[in-house]
């Protein structure tokens, strides 16, 4: 692991910090009502079975990756894409489970009164990105056909994964543990559930490094903004960055 990349990666984590502090001064997101659940010993008994269904996929994708994952084309590894299928598929189930239950979209991590001050924040933290990357010269190449249409299928993807974990499971988790410990369990989920994946495609320092610090500074970022979307696109901006 060199130098620059931790500083690179550890200046990110600041700024974004830093960002989240400021915004979460803003009285829309300060004074943003409390999501509470009706029966919330039910709602964290159907998280925690749905934590272990997104386990059983993740070794069950790690162990057999199907063979079309590993020959798809593109800038992205096996692993990325392994792990995009697993993105795809945690939102459903978290979907179905969500309509089963019959919750609001709200405790789904999409409170539609904080639209505004989540896509403003999430803007900023795409230009954080960039600006502390060296990569402002790069933003254009992101209106390009080929860079947009990759650009595009990161957010999809952090959107699926963000919505799946910071949406469903950290609300829940919240609401038993108390915010604190509800975002750091979650965040700890969320590196587990990687694992599996990162294990049969071989483990590298820089991933090992990226994927604890991201899984706890997007906890944050949703625990202070109460939204996926900020955390979500931020994430993929970061991860384009990254390719």
């Amino acid at each position: 692991m060199s130098s620059q990349f931790l500083i690179l990666t550890l200046s990110g984590w600041l700024g974004v910090i830093a960002v989240i502090l400021i915004a979460s001064l803003s009285p829309e997101l300060k004074n943003r009502p409390p999501l509470i659940f009706k029966y919330p010993a039910r709602e964290r008994n159907a998280a925690l079975i749905t934590v272990l269904v997104f386990f059983l996929l993740s070794i069950a994708l790690a162990i057999f990756t199907p063979d079309w994952i590993l020959s798809l084309p593109g800038r992205f590894s096996s692993m990325q894409w392994t792990i995009a299928v697993l993105s795809i598929l945690i939102v459903l189930i978290a979907f179905l489970v969500l309509r089963y239950r019959k919750q609001p979209f709200l405790s789904f991590g999409w409170h539609k009164k904080l639209w505004r001050p989540a896509s403003r924040l999430g803007i900023a933290l795409v230009f954080l990105a960039f600006f502390l990357s060296g990569a402002i010269s790069r933003f254009k190449e992101v209106l390009s056909s080929d860079s947009l249409l990759t650009f595009a299928f990161l957010i999809v993807i952090h959107l699926a994964w963000e919505t799946a974990i910071r949406g469903y499971l950290q609300p829940r988790f919240s609401a038993w543990l108390g915010g604190t410990w509800g975002w750091l369990a979650t965040s700890v989920i969320g590196v587990l559930l990687v694992l599996p994946i990162g294990l049969s495609f071989g483990l590298s320092n820089e991933f090992i490094l990226t994927t604890i610090g991201n899984q706890f500074i997007l906890g944050w970022i949703m625990k202070n903004s109460g939204h996926v979307f900020p955390g979500a696109i931020w994430a993929a901006a970061s991860a384009w960055l990254a390719l």
